[in-house]
């Protein structure tokens, strides 16, 4: 599945259910998504939910409490290109690296992750490393 660019507020959405599952281990309700961003309308609640259902990350069972479920791993939700820097090193120490090879790095603003790739031919490069940071 291609995973479909999502607003910033349905990130925040998707995030708060994962961690709820997460820590908890079951889904949080309408209502306590409401009352965590301030959205007083189960009706907006909602809206954001169908988007996400739409969007092929969540799937939820009508009329029931508790019933959404997370289709997508975290990774894959993912803000519009502007979440990501890409930052050139100066120097590397991975072994074997000459001196004219290109080493740069990829902050991700919303999984708080830093890549560090060596750059190939084209658009074709090499992860060295992710850590969070």
């Amino acid at each position: 599945m291609i995973a479909k660019e999502l607003t910033e507020r349905q990130i925040k959405v998707l995030r708060y259910i994962e961690k709820a599952v997460a820590t908890s281990g079951y889904p949080p309700t309408i209502r306590e998504i409401g009352n965590a961003f301030g959205i007083k309308s189960t009706n907006g609640v909602n809206d954001h939910l169908r988007a996400l259902m739409r969007k092929g990350y969540l799937a939820k069972q009508a009329g029931k409490s508790r019933t959404l479920r997370l289709l997508q791993p975290k990774a894959k939700a993912r803000k519009p290109k502007t979440a990501k820097a890409m930052i050139p090193i100066v120097s590397s120490a991975e072994e074997g690296a000459s001196a004219s090879s290109e080493v740069f790095a990829v902050h991700n603003a919303l999984d708080q992750t830093m890549t560090v790739f060596k750059k190939g031919q084209g658009d074709k490069h090499t992860i060295l490393s992710t850590f969070a940071l």
